[in-house]
Parts: structure tokens; C-alpha cells; sequence
């Protein structure tokens, strides 16, 4: 994707199907695209989670501790199973993210220098006439 596309993210979701092992391979090369392309002011990674959708289907080909080993390696917040048909934990995910959101734009609000009034006495001494505006 074109770096464009990720400009201003705070935060991601990488999904995939859980019954297909394609889906969850592809996950790497998204994850390296977004780290490549979308950095915080800080220069850190923006928080991103993995999502394993279909759980509640029966077909499931991808293990549990597969995908726990590829999120850790991967730079991943976490990861949760979902299911977007059943609305399984899809809330809770999305309040997973935001929460690291808000935690990112804490820290680096508290980076950031506070912006300084300043003060010229000469313009204060123009305005104490008193005299209203039209």
C-alpha cells in the first residue's frame, strides 16, 4: 500500500481467517508493510492488533499457539479470536486498541513541549484605553 494510505495512523488491525492457512501467511507481509510505512511521532511502531477471524467455525486450520508465537515475534499488541458473523469479541478488540491508542497519545503528549504564551507589554499598554471596538 502506498505510504500515503497509512499517514496520520495511531492504530491497526491485521485480520485473518482461521480456516485458511493463506490468509494467516499473508498477515506477515501486511504487518512488515505497515512498520515500514507508519511510524508514531516518536518513531515508534503504531499499536496494531491480530485479529483471527472465523473461530466460530469448525474448520479451523491455524493453532492457537501458532498464532500466539507469530504475534509475539511480529511486534504485535495481541491477539484475540473473533467472530465478525457472531460478533464474538469484536467489541472487545476494538476496545483493546483504542485503549493502547490512548495510552501511545498519552506518553507522547507528555513529549511534546507545551506551547509558551508570550507576552509584549507595549501591545498590552495599546489595548488599556479602555476604547471598545467600533
Amino acid at each position: 500500500m502506498n505510504r500515503v494510505y497509512y499517514k496520520g495512523a495511531l492504530g491497526c488491525v491485521v485480520m485473518f481467517d482461521v480456516t485458511s492457512s493463506a490468509s494467516f501467511l499473508s498477515c506477515r507481509h501486511w504487518k512488515r508493510d505497515l512498520d515500514n510505512k507508519a511510524m508514531l511521532p516518536n518513531g515508534e511502531s503504531i499499536p496494531c492488533i491480530l485479529l483471527a477471524n472465523k473461530c466460530d467455525l469448525p474448520q479451523r486450520v491455524v493453532p492457537p499457539d501458532s498464532i500466539d508465537r507469530f504475534s509475539k515475534a511480529n511486534g504485535f499488541i495481541t491477539w484475540m479470536e473473533i467472530s465478525v458473523k457472531e460478533n464474538k469479541n469484536v467489541g472487545e478488540a476494538m476496545r483493546r486498541l483504542v485503549q493502547d491508542i490512548l495510552s501511545v497519545e498519552s506518553s507522547l503528549d507528555s513529549l511534546q513541549p507545551k506551547p509558551q504564551e508570550i507576552v509584549n507589554p507595549q501591545l498590552d499598554s495599546l489595548f488599556d484605553g479602555g476604547a471598545g471596538c467600533c
